[in-house]
């Protein structure tokens, strides 16, 4: 019996050895498994941030490669524009240019009549231009000389259409002596009434008849 008894225990106790060197096998492969998942996730971990680094590295690279085309074409158009403005500014000169030419040629192209307001002799703005004109034909011809004619409209007497007509005749000749034209080179003559542009008795035809000529000699 007792002999019966110290066997049992032998078996219980070899069980108890068995069972715990049992869980102490099993604790330490836990302890690898989780040994092994911690370094294959340290290892993956600087991969992952290598490819975040080259991913950021990349999207810097294009935004750089953007910003750089951003700036190519900003400075194409800016060139554009420059060479549009010097273009336009050289158009714009070669304009002038022909228009200040064809301005003084017309001038020095030849002697332009003034007119006069109705029973005035006084010269107006714009027969002061005309007679700038007409002066600049004078210089740019010195061996010129002319004669300048007083005209008046049919209304009023002969007698004071002529007195009218020689007082304007006079206005232009000071007028253009005061441009610088020799006035040996100037004589007048007052015609009144006598020799009208248009014979109609109408406001346009007085109108163009209250004049002064310029008639080279």
């Amino acid at each position: 019996m007792q002999l019966k008894k110290s066997v049992i225990r032998l078996l219980v106790l070899a069980a108890c050895v068995a069972l715990a060197s049992g869980c102490a096998m099993q604790a330490t492969n836990g302890g690898e498994e989780t040994a092994a998942k911690a370094d294959s996730t340290q290892a993956a971990t600087p991969e992952s941030a290598a490819s975040t680094g080259s991913s950021a590295a990349s999207s810097g690279a294009q935004g750089g490669v953007a910003g750089s085309t951003g700036f190519t074409e900003q400075a194409v158009g800016d060139s554009g524009t420059a060479r549009g403005s010097m273009t336009e500014s050289s158009a714009m000169t070669d304009n002038g240019a022909s228009a200040s030419a064809g301005a003084e040629g017309a001038q020095i192209s030849s002697l332009m009549r003034i007119h006069f307001d109705f029973d005035r002799y006084e010269l107006s703005e714009e027969a002061r231009m005309t007679l700038a004109g007409n002066a600049a034909y004078l210089k740019a011809n010195p061996n010129t000389q002319i004669r300048i004619e007083g005209h008046c409209d049919e209304r009023g007497s002969d007698e004071y259409n002529l007195a009218l007509g020689e007082r304007r005749a006079m206005a232009a000749k000071r007028y253009l002596q005061s441009l610088g034209v020799d006035t040996s080179r100037l004589t007048m003559i007052s015609y009144g009434e006598e020799r009208p542009l248009d014979s109609s008795s109408n406001e346009a035809a007085w109108t163009k008849n209250r004049r002064a000529e310029f008639i080279s000699r």
